[in-house]
């Protein structure tokens, strides 16, 4: 059987909310790399429901850049949000190679992981709003 498309939405957001809790962990654990790592995570995956909204097909692309999977789902952005993605991106790929996980580590702060998180914590906001 099948799932409907609001139950692959279903998947793609409940995905996104244990992801930010686990941000939420690592970043009270000061592990910033790894928090901003699964708040791209966060949102990749309620732009994923999002484009399933958007598209006929339930099943998104297999791309993790924010930018192209926002603009595949038909999202327009404000530029205030356009900045914190492109940023959000960084930790998503450079942050899977141990090389550059060193080079984030250190440009990566509490500071600048408290600011990222709850940067993510109001695009994810907005970003639910377009599904209602």
């Amino acid at each position: 059987m099948s799932k409907t498309k609001e139950e692959h939405i279903h998947h793609w957001l409940k995905s996104a909310e244990n992801d930010f809790d686990t941000a939420s962990y690592l970043l009270a654990g000061k592990r910033y790399v790894y928090a901003l790592f699964f708040c791209h995570l966060t949102i990749e995956k309620i732009s994923k429901a999002i484009w399933i909204k958007n598209n006929e097909a339930n099943t998104p692309p297999k791309i993790h850049n924010l930018v192209a999977l926002l603009q595949l789902s038909k999202t327009e952005m404000p530029n205030n949000f356009i900045e914190l993605i492109v940023n959000l991106n960084k930790f998503q790929i450079e942050g899977r190679y141990p090389s550059e996980i060193v080079e984030l580590t250190s440009a990566t702060e509490n500071g600048v992981a408290q600011f990222f998180f709850y940067e993510t914590k109001y695009l994810k906001e907005w970003l639910l709003k377009k599904l209602q």
